[in-house]
This record gives C-alpha cells, sequence and structure tokens, in this order.
C-alpha cells in the first residue's frame, strides 16, 4: 500500500496548497476583504507605474525631416509631420514626388515603430523600426519595404 500512502501525502500536500493560497491573487479562493484591499493597492500602483511611464517616453510630435537610405542607393529626404498621444503615433509624411499616412507606436524605453502609406503606390508601405534619442531630437533605425528595397534611416526633430 506504499503507492496508496504517496498518493494520500501527495494530495493532502496539494489540499494544503489550495488553502495556503486561498488569500493569494493567483489562488483559487476568494481572498475575502483582504484580496479587495490588495487589489486596491495594486490598482493604485499600476496607475503610479503608468503616470511616471508616461512621463518618461519620448514624445516625437512636431515635424521632422527623414532621411532613408537604401542598401544599394542614394539617400532620400522625407518630411513627416506627427503627433504623439500615449504611445500612439500619427502623421503624415511628404517627399520624392509622393507622400501618405504614418501610424505606429513609441513604447517607454524609446523603441519607435512606424509605418508609412505610399500614395503614389496603392497597397505598399514602408516600415521604420528603431529608437528615439533621449533627448527625444533624433531618431534611427532600420526600414523595410513592401515592394523589395530596405536600409537605415535617420530622422532629425525640425
Amino acid at each position: 500500500m506504499k503507492v496508496g500512502r504517496t498518493y494520500l501525502q501527495l494530495a493532502g500536500a496539494a489540499a494544503a496548497l489550495a488553502l495556503l493560497c486561498m488569500g493569494c491573487e493567483w489562488g483559487s479562493g476568494d481572498g475575502g476583504e483582504d484580496e479587495e484591499k490588495k487589489d486596491g493597492q495594486t490598482e493604485q500602483k499600476t496607475e503610479e507605474q503608468e503616470s511616471t511611464q508616461t512621463e518618461s517616453r519620448p514624445n516625437v510630435t512636431g515635424d521632422w525631416e527623414f532621411e532613408l537610405t537604401p542598401t544599394a542607393g542614394v539617400p532620400v529626404e522625407h518630411d513627416y509631420e506627427l503627433t504623439q498621444t500615449g504611445a500612439s503615433v500619427d502623421g503624415e509624411w511628404d517627399g520624392s514626388g509622393t507622400g501618405g499616412d504614418v501610424s505606429g507606436t513609441v513604447n517607454d524605453d524609446g523603441d519607435v515603430k512606424l509605418v508609412s502609406t505610399v500614395d503614389s503606390m496603392p497597397g505598399h508601405s514602408f516600415k521604420l523600426e528603431g529608437t528615439v534619442s533621449g533627448n527625444g531630437e533624433e531618431m534611427n533605425g532600420t526600414w523595410t519595404s513592401t515592394w523589395g528595397p530596405k536600409g537605415t534611416w535617420k530622422a532629425k526633430k525640425e
């Protein structure tokens, strides 16, 4: 009956663990008032963290001069007008005889991801990924396009 005893010991240990975790956030119990208090504290901490993160996130709102350099080619300049709300970025770009819409994100670490549509080539876009400088005045990274070309890019706030 050693097998039966081992099974009972495991079942007993599992039951004890379940009782211990009834007040845990990840436990299966209701936790009562203590859990509500924990949730309130967690919720408050999350709001404070979001506030701090929003203040530390680089803001790319403004006019930018972008230079895209294909891996095999000559640099091309584009003008971007960007508006940032929280982590979301929207705007427009103009250059090389065409233009388009811009959408993307900037995270708290300054990582930027933008997708630019191309009005003169319906269905095509190019994607820029990179970083924003600590002072928020410059960006750089790599880009790819839906029609093949790719390369590096840099931008300076005007």
